[in-house]
Order: C-alpha cells, then structure tokens, then sequence
C-alpha cells in the first residue's frame, strides 16, 4: 500500500532536513576559520608590537644608561667639577697677584723717588775756579758725574720694569675678572637648567620603558584571549560530530518511515518516529545553543582584543609624546652646552695667554732686578768717589757730595731690600705659573674635551630616540589595523544568524511532522510510557561520544540513569569527544 501523502510530506521534509544539516559543519567550519585566518593576525600584530617593546627597552637600557643619560650626566657633572676648578683656581690668581701688586707699586714708587733725587747740578761745575787741586778735583767730579748719569736709566729701569710686571699682571687679571662673576652666574644658571631638564629627561625615559612594558603585557593578555579563542573554537569539531549523530538518527527515521507502509507493527513504528525525531530536535535545541554562546563568546573576546588594542594606542601615543618631549630636551641641553663655550673664561686660548702672560711678568722682574744689581754695583763705587772727594772749603761742595753719598747708601741699603723683594716674587710667579700649567690648564683641556664629546652623546641618544619613534609608529599602525579588523570581522561574523533561523525551522517543521505521521493521539499518549521505550533506543545512544548527547537523549526518554546503565552522576559531565 503507498504512503499516505502526510507521510510522503514528512519523508520529504527529513530528506531536506538531512541535506539542510549536512550543510551546516561546512558552513561552521568557514565562519569558525575566517576567525582563526584573523586570529593569527592579531597574534602576529601583537607579538611584533611586544617584539618591537623589548628592542626598545634594550635601547633605552634603563639600568645601566638611561637612553644613554647616564654617560651625558657624569659628563656634565665632571664638567661643572672641572669649571669650578678653574674658577676656583682664577680667584687664587687673583688674589696672588694682589700682594704681587703691591710689591711692584712699592719698587716703582722707590725707583721713581730715587730717580727725582738723583736729578743733582753737575759735580764739574761745583769744583770749577776752586784753584789748587783743582784738576784733580775736576777730574773726580766728572767721573762722580758720569757715574751718576749711569745710574739714573738703572733707576728708571728698576721703575719701569717693575711697573711694566704690575701693569701685566693687572691686564691679566682684569681680563680673566670681567667675566668671572657673569660666568659662575651662568654656570649656577646653566647646572640648575641642565639638572631641571635631565630629570625631566629621565622621568620621560623611566615612562617610556613603562610603556614599553604595558605593550609587552598587553600582547601576553592578547594571547591568552587568543588561547582562550582556540579552545572555544574545538566547538565547530564537536558540533560537527553531533550534527552527524543527528543527521545518522533521523536518516534512520526517514528509512522506517519510508518502510511504513509494509510495516506489520506501524503503531510501534510512529511511536519509535516521535521519540527519535524528538531527540533530534532537542540535540538541534541544544547545538544551537552552544552554537549562539559560543559565537557571542568568540564576540566577547574579540570586544577584549579591541579594548586591549585601543589602551595600547593610548599607551602609544602618549609614549611618542614623552619621545617628542626626549628630542625637545636634547635640544636644549646642546644649546647649554654650546653656552657653556661662549663662557669668557673658557676661551680655547685662555690657558696659553695666560701662561704666556706670567712669562712676560716674570721677564720684567728679572729685568728689574738686573739693573737693580747695576745699580747697587755703581752705587758703590759712587760712594767709594765721593767719599775720597775734598770738599774743605766749599759749601756747595760739600752738600752736593752728601747728597750723592745718601743716594749711594739708599741704593746700597733698601737695594738688597729691593732685590730680595723682587726674587720672592719672582717664586711667587713661578709657583702661579706651575698652579696654573699643573692644575688649572689641564681642567681647561677635559673640559673642551668634554664639550666636544657631549655633543656625540646627544646625538646618539637623538638618533636612539628617533629610531624608538619609528617602532613606536609601527606599533601604533598595527594596533589600529587590529581595531578596524576586529570591527569588520565583527561586522561579518553573522554564519551563525543563519544555522539559528534553519534549526529553528527544522525544529518547528519536527513538530508539525510528528503531529502529520503519527496523529495527536500518539503523540500525546507517549509520556505514560517513555521508559519502556527507552530500551528501543539502545541502539541510537550506542552512537554518541559526548556526554551532553546522552544526558539529553535520556532527558527526552525520561531517563535518570545514562544510557549504559550507570547511575548518573552530577561532576561527570565530561565531553568524550
């Protein structure tokens, strides 16, 4: 006998049914796979931001150089030690050469004094018409005369060269003074600015390394999202097997079903179709459902990449920031250093004029002091003559020989004063001229030295510093194309909208054929005796390999054990696949 046109109905929809589910694992398996395609962009735009993270952090090595602050830190501080030095040593110069002064003021004065009393009449004309003696005496007055007038350019020669030494010593002075309190003035100025701007320096480099190290955890959250992403998607392998284990079951209804009508016990037949297609529709219930929560987890998961994402453009740009604030700084460092060089003191030429300059002080005592010696010599053979002079009889005579003898004992007496006055300082000139060449000038050397080599510094932290920009753009760029992937993959993902509308059709459609097949009567009088159909059903719960499938399948049969027999258990919901 044919079947009955519900029947042929139903055959057709299960038929439809089965192609319908055979379709959906291909379908899962794309949507499923356009994730994974993603997800391995997002691990490999992550893991070369965390790459790119380290290699920045081993730029800027923060322990051992701060984006190389340390080195440009102790330079400056070795420059400023070295400056102080040679303000320090400037002020004893100074001090020296004021006892130096007064020495050289003294001699002048003395060589001045005695030259105005060596201005005397002639000896000559005092002995002239004196009659007897007379050419002896004249002939002992001229040579006191021509003594004399060998003297006088000794006397103006001891004040001329000690005054020549004073006058050097003072333009020297005078030179390295006039800018000596601007320049410290400046150094405070300069070492208060610098000092401000390295710390500001390196609170931005100890912010960039934490940056640095936000973006390295960051890609760690990344990727156990990521990780928790894969295990959600063993999802579309263990919904595959239980779409398989329905389309089995209800391929087996549509072959009874066909069988109908040669049936000798149809009654049992539509009985065991009910429960059967009643099974499959709540596995279908329950696959979708996994299905829906996996997809909004696989939602939730990709919103946390994006979030990640988002804070690490944050992260960013505001590490870029604190870069552009890095390159500002090392500009103005440069510009105090180049301040540093237009320091009048630190004059490139400033240690030989100055070594120079005591040479030519020096030279002028020992010239003081070799006409001094002359001096002191015709001194004595002065008052040799003049004490051999007859002046018996002639006022005039007589006091101009004393005058004489009093110049040839000032000469004889303070002289050796004078003498030992300019040999000490003579010393006092050779140990400021040792300070200056032993201490002093070797300062002056470090700390050009120094100026010429900081610049290198700050050019090799500004070259760092640009290179550390450039990862930070590329990062910057991967974290935005990860935030606009993340939105049209969010955007697309919708395979599963469609699986919900066709096992929400098949389902409904399940119903309906059950009614068709077997009347409302069997239907509704299957629920008294569930359990002693249960065991027709042995052969279908022999097929399932997860746990959830048996638990529903019992639940359908009214069943409080699982389907081989063993009480069921509350923990064991353990997924065999």
């Amino acid at each position: 006998m044919p079947p009955s046109q519900p029947v042929e109905e139903s055959l057709a929809f299960l038929q439809q049914h089965v192609r319908v589910l055979e379709d959906v694992p291909n379908i899962t398996k794309a949507g499923f796979m356009n994730i994974a395609e993603h997800m391995g962009d997002f691990s490999a735009s992550f893991a070369s931001g965390a790459s790119r993270a380290i290699t920045i952090r081993e730029r800027i090595g923060v322990k051992d150089s701060e984006l190389g602050l340390a080195d440009l830190r102790q330079g400056l501080k070795q420059i400023y030690r070295e400056i102080s030095g040679v303000f320090d040593s400037i002020e004893v110069l100074v001090k020296d050469k004021e006892a130096f002064s007064r020495d050289m003021e003294q001699i002048t004065e003395w060589g001045l004094r005695l030259e105005q009393d060596a201005h005397l009449p002639l000896m000559v004309d005092q002995v002239r018409g004196q009659g007897k003696d007379e050419l002896e005496r004249q002939t002992l007055g001229a040579i006191i005369d021509s003594l004399m007038r060998q003297m006088r350019p000794l006397i103006s020669e001891v004040a001329s060269s000690a005054q020549e030494a004073g006058d050097i010593m003072s333009h020297l002075t005078r030179r390295i003074t006039a800018d000596l309190d601007t320049s410290s003035h400046g150094l405070s100025l300069l070492k208060k600015n610098t000092t401000t701007t390295l710390e500001r320096m390196a609170d931005a480099v100890g912010k960039l390394d934490g940056g640095c190290v936000s973006v390295d955890n960051q890609s760690e959250g990344v990727n156990e999202i990521i990780f928790e992403m894969v295990q959600a998607m063993q999802y579309d392998d263990i919904s595959s097997q239980r779409i398989s284990h329905v389309v089995a079951a209800m391929k087996r209804a549509e072959a009874r079903l066909a069988a109908l009508s040669t049936d000798p016990d149809p009654v049992t037949t539509r009985r065991w179709f009910v429960l059967v297609t009643r099974i499959c529709s709540e596995q279908l219930r329950s696959i979708n459902a996994d299905l829906m929560s996996a997809v909004a987890s696989m939602h939730d998961q990709l919103t946390r990449i994006s979030d990640i994402a988002e804070g690490q453009k944050k992260c960013i740009s505001s590490s870029q920031g604190l870069s552009m604030e890095i390159r500002k700084d090392c500009a103005e460092v440069g510009y105090h250093l180049h301040m540093l060089l237009r320091l009048g003191v630190f004059d490139e030429n400033l240690s030989t004029d100055v070594l120079k300059t005591l040479s030519k002080a020096e030279n002028a005592i020992f010239q003081a002091k070799r006409s001094l010696d002359m001096l002191t010599m015709t001194s004595g053979r002065l008052e040799h003559l003049v004490t051999g002079l007859d002046t018996n009889r002639n006022g005039r005579l007589e006091n101009l020989a004393r005058s004489v003898a009093d110049i040839a004992t000032v000469i004889k007496v303070e002289g050796k004063e004078r003498v030992a006055q300019l040999l000490k300082d003579v010393d006092k000139l050779q140990d400021i001229t040792m300070f200056f060449s032993e201490k002093t000038t070797p300062k002056i050397m470090r700390t050009n030295s120094l100026l010429r080599r900081l610049p290198l510094i700050l050019q090799q932290i500004e070259a760092t510093n640009t290179d550390i920009r450039s990862m930070m753009t590329e990062n910057l760029a991967g974290s935005r194309t990860v935030v606009i992937q993340i939105m049209l993959l969010s955007s697309e993902m919708n395979f599963h909208n469609a699986i919900d509308r066709r096992f929400t059709k098949i389902i409904d459609q399940i119903a309906t054929m059950n009614t068709q097949v077997a009347g409302e009567e069997i239907v509704k009088g299957l629920d008294g005796d569930l359990h002693d159909l249960a065991e027709e059903f042995e052969d279908l719960a022999a097929m399932y390999t997860m746990d959830s499938e048996r638990r529903i399948h019992g639940e359908v049969l009214g069943e409080d054990v699982d389907m081989f027999g063993d009480p069921k258990s509350k923990e064991d919901d353990i997924e065999l696949f």
